[in-house]
């Protein structure tokens, strides 16, 4: 969490302590702000590390202090989660090689069960 937000989620708390203060619903108004707060925090990841084009590890801080010219990709404890990117007909048909030859009903087999496969490998690996 980075310290504006910090400041905002503690300028909501003060707000709420004073508008609830001595109400049955202090507790349960500061839980919600504090839960949220947790679940958007989870959801932005930072990277722990930052890795040169040539495999040298550089702290979290470092970022800006490295020169730019060893092209820093972001180290993550755990992967960012990203949307399913499903293929077109035209990638599907580059990948198997789809040439003039294949017409009709070869081609909407080949491209049916493509789908079939690609539908089933985002099953698996939805979380």
């Amino acid at each position: 969490m980075k310290d504006h937000e910090k400041r905002e989620l503690i300028n909501k708390l003060r707000d709420i302590a004073v508008q609830f203060a001595h109400t049955q619903q202090l507790r349960q108004r500061i839980a919600e702000v504090v839960l949220d707060a947790l679940a958007e925090h989870e959801k932005e990841q930072e990277p722990v590390a930052w890795i040169s084009k040539h495999g040298v590890v550089y702290p979290s801080d470092a970022k800006y202090e490295v020169n730019p010219v060893n092209e820093l990709q972001p180290l993550y404890t755990a992967p960012p989660q990203r949307e399913w990117v499903g293929l077109t007909d035209e990638e599907v048909a580059s990948v198997l090689g789809f040439g003039e030859y294949t017409v009709g009903s070869a081609k909407v087999i080949l491209l049916a069960i493509a789908h079939t496969v690609e539908a089933k490998l985002k099953e698996k690996n939805s979380v």
